[in-house]
């Protein structure tokens, strides 16, 4: 099973989050791609955020591991 989700953080974030998964076998693989950016007018100020997209191969649903407030499914 393939799933992406997008990532909000910082790629140090992103390895803490990821390695639980990869060490007890719940992901066989992680793919990230590239930075994707964001932008947002707020209160007249240009905000940039850099967003990862991941893909992860795993064997079962990855809802119950994945921190909601980091981690967004894609489409």
């Amino acid at each position: 099973m393939m799933k992406t989700y997008l990532f909000y953080g910082t790629w140090k974030e992103l390895t803490k989050a990821i390695k639980p998964l990869l060490y007890r076998w719940i992901v066989k693989e992680v793919i990230k791609e590239n930075y994707i950016s964001s932008y947002k007018l707020d209160n007249k100020k240009l905000q940039k955020k850099q967003i990862k997209k991941v893909i992860f191969i795993a064997k079962e649903d990855l809802d119950k591991y994945l921190d909601s407030s980091k981690f967004k499914e894609w489409m």
